[in-house]
């Protein structure tokens, strides 16, 4: 098992993102853990800004020079952290075997861990490359999200890398009716702010 990583975080400046940031912040100085988060100006849209994630993610990687997990802004720590198996890998992800591989939602990217290695570092270099281009892409009329190109950076990587998997108790769903159900003793819980930040941005940005 590898050593508990420190969480990272970043958060839109001005926008509903920075008052939920105080929450997390306010639940890792709970339970003692390392947290570093950042401001950030809009992008232009709320998918432009969730874009930036495995960028910011890459950044504190080569900044901090060891692990990192990664929690979006709008979640909270309601107990510590364990030193899980999957901390030894390059990467861990939070994988739902209920959907199918093509289901937007097969790997969630609300919690996503990432090693201090060379094959972590390249992984998330092409998570951010994945995600631009399907940004950029003429004619998309579909709604991007992160998690998608975090999918298809999992199902595309062939080279040698370790990719763990994260339990349900690292990315709980606060009212999604299997996560109550199934997780009672949860350590990071999600809020899911984006059902009302997301119009919220796109029309302010």
């Amino acid at each position: 098992m590898g050593p508990l990583p420190t969480i990272i975080s970043f958060y839109t400046k001005n926008s509903p993102y920075e008052w939920h940031m105080e929450s997390l912040v306010k639940s890792c100085e709970e339970f003692s853990l390392e947290i570093e988060v950042e401001g950030v100006d809009t992008a232009g849209s709320w998918e432009m800004n969730c874009a930036y994630k495995p960028l910011f993610i890459l950044k504190m990687l080569q900044k901090l020079k060891k692990n990192v997990l990664w929690v979006d802004s709008d979640a909270v720590f309601v107990r510590s952290l364990e030193a899980l198996p999957a901390f030894a890998a390059d990467i861990a992800v939070r994988v739902y075997p209920e959907c199918s591989i093509d289901h937007i939602s097969k790997i969630g990217s609300g919690t996503f861990y990432a090693n201090y290695t060379p094959a972590a570092l390249e992984l998330v270099q092409l998570w951010a490359e994945i995600s631009l281009k399907e940004l950029s892409r003429k004619g998309r009329t579909e709604e991007f999200w992160d998690q998608v190109s975090l999918r298809e950076m999992v199902r595309t990587y062939n080279r040698a890398a370790t990719i763990g998997l994260l339990p349900l108790e690292y990315m709980k769903i606060f009212d999604h009716p299997e996560h109550v159900l199934k997780c009672q003793n949860p350590v990071i819980v999600h809020t899911q702010a984006s059902r009302i930040c997301k119009k919220w941005m796109n029309t302010t940005s």
